[in-house]
C-alpha cells in the first residue's frame, strides 16, 4: 500500500502534517475528511514518509532511556484499563511529558492514531524507541483486543532487561577499575621506573638473579615497543568492528566469544536468554511461532545464534517441530531443547517458553555474581604478584650487595 505525507487544515483552522497509508490519493483525501481534516497537499513517496517532515525525521532517530519507556508503558496500560480510549490516552501522556523527546514522539503518534492509523503502524516509524518485536506484540494486542495486558508484558520485559543491565554494570565497575589501574601501573613501572634501577644495578656490577633478569627483559621490550603496543591496542577494537560488520566475520567472532573460557558460558546464556525471552513474549501475545521466530531472528545481537534461529525457522516451515529444529543445531543447550519438547508434547508450548525464560531469569544473575566473586580476587592477586615481582627484582641484588 502506498504511503503519503500530507498537509491539511482541521476543523479549528489549525495546520496539521503527517503520514498515512492509502490505496490512492482519493482514498487518502476521504480518510482525512472523515477525520475532520481538509487535505491541502499530499506527496507519495514510500521512502520518505517520515523524512518529508523535518521534525518527524528527527523524531524517528530519537532514542529514549529505558526507565522512561517503562514509566510510559505503566501509565499507558493504566489509562486503557480505566476506560480511556487510545487517542485520548496517547494525548494525555504526550501532554504530561511535555517537550521531552518521548513527549514529542507520542504527540506525533497520537496525531496518526486520531486519523485512523493503527497504533502498531504509527509506532513503527520510531524503531529506536519501538523495535520490531514491540511493534509485532502491540499489533497482536490490537487484533486480540488485549492491548493493556500486552503493554504489561513489554513493561515486564524491559524491567528485567534494566535490572540485568544494572547488575552487570555494578559487577563490572570494580574489576574494570582494578584492571585499568593494573595496566597503568605496568605501563609506568616497566618502561619508566625499572630502567632507572637497572642502570644503578649495572653500575654496581652485581650478578643479577634470574627474576631480575626477566624483569629487565620485559622492561626493555616494553620500552622499545611501547608505541607499537599502544597502536595495536587501539587498532584491536577498530578491526573488531570492521570484521564484525561482515556476515562471516561476525558469526566467527560470536562463536569464538561463546567458546571463551570462563566468560563464554555467560555470553551463551545472554544469547539464549534473549532468544527465549523474545520468543516467549511474542508467542504469549498471540503471534504464531513462525512469525515469532522471524522477529526473534531479526533482533538477535549474537550473529551465531541469529544464524541458528534462521536455520530453525526454515526447519519449522518445512513441518519440523520447534524442539527438533533446535536439536539439529549444536549451539542450543539440551535443557532448552528438552523444556520446549516437553511443552510441545503436553500442548503447553507457551508455558514451556515462559519456563525457559524464567530459568534464565534465575540463573544469569547467579552466574554473574559467582563469576565476579571469583574474578575480583584473581585480578587483585595478579596485580599484587606483578608489583611484588618488580619489587623483588630490585631488592634481591641489593641484598646480595649487603651479604658481600
Amino acid at each position: 500500500m502506498p504511503s503519503y505525507s500530507y498537509s491539511g487544515i482541521d476543523a479549528k483552522g489549525k495546520t496539521t502534517n503527517g503520514f498515512l497509508q492509502a490505496d490512492s490519493i482519493q482514498v487518502l483525501e476521504q480518510k482525512l475528511k472523515e477525520s475532520g481534516i481538509w487535505m491541502m497537499k499530499a506527496t507519495q513517496d514510500s521512502k520518505t514518509v517520515v523524512s518529508s517532515k523535518t521534525e518527524t525525521t528527527q523524531q524517528s532517530r530519537v532514542k529514549v532511556k529505558r526507565w522512561e519507556l517503562i514509566n510510559f508503558y505503566i501509565q499507558f496500560s493504566l489509562l486503557l484499563r480505566a476506560g480511556i480510549n487510545l487517542p485520548k490516552a496517547l494525548r494525555r501522556l504526550s501532554d504530561d511529558l511535555g517537550e521531552s523527546r518521548l513527549g514529542k514522539v507520542l504527540q506525533t503518534i497520537a496525531e496518526q492514531v486520531e486519523i485512523g492509523v493503527p497504533l502498531n503502524e504509527a509506532i513503527s516509524y520510531f524503531p529506536r524507541i519501538f523495535p520490531p518485536e514491540t511493534v509485532s506484540i502491540i499489533r497482536a494486542g490490537e487484533v486480540s483486543g488485549n492491548l493493556p495486558n500486552v503493554l504489561d508484558e513489554i513493561r515486564l520485559h524491559l524491567e528485567w532487561t534494566d535490572k540485568l543491565t544494572s547488575d552487570i554494570r555494578q559487577a563490572l565497575i570494580y574489576p574494570c577499575i582494578v584492571i585499568t589501574a593494573a595496566t597503568g601501573l605496568i605501563l609506568f613501572l616497566f618502561p619508566f621506573t625499572v630502567p632507572k634501577f637497572v642502570t644503578l644495578l649495572n653500575e654496581l656490577a652485581l650478578e643479577l638473579p634470574a627474576l631480575t633478569q626477566y624483569v629487565m627483559i620485559i622492561s626493555d621490550f616494553l620500552k622499545s615497543y611501547l608505541l607499537i603496543i599502544l597502536t595495536v591496542l587501539f587498532l584491536i577494537p577498530v578491526l573488531y568492528k570492521i570484521i564484525r560488520k561482515t556476515k562471516k566475520g561476525g558469526i566467527f567472532i560470536d562463536r569464538m566469544m561463546m567458546n571463551l573460557p570462563i566468560f563464554g558460558n555467560l555470553i551463551q546464556m545472554f544469547g539464549f536468554s534473549r532468544f527465549s525471552k523474545n520468543l516467549s513474549m511474542l508467542y504469549r501475545s498471540g503471534i504464531p511461532i513462525l512469525k515469532g521466530l522471524q522477529i526473534t531472528q531479526s533482533v538477535m545481537g549474537n550473529l551465531a545464534i541469529r544464524e541458528a534461529v534462521t536455520a530453525t525457522r526454515k526447519a519449522v516451515e518445512e513441518g519440523t517441530p520447534l524442539s527438533q529444529g533446535l536439536a539439529r543445531i549444536d549451539i542450543f543447550p539440551k535443557i532448552l531443547v528438552t523444556m520446549i519438547a516437553t511443552g510441545e508434547e503436553s500442548g503447553s508450548l507457551d508455558e514451556s517458553l515462559n519456563s525457559v525464560a524464567g530459568y534464565y531469569d534465575e540463573i544469569i544473575p547467579r552466574k554473574i555474581k559467582a563469576l565476579f566473586t571469583f574474578f575480583e580476587p584473581v585480578v587483585m592477586l595478579t596485580l599484587i604478584g606483578i608489583v611484588g615481582a618488580v619489587a623483588l627484582s630490585v631488592i634481591l641484588p641489593i641484598l646480595q650487595l649487603w651479604s658481600v
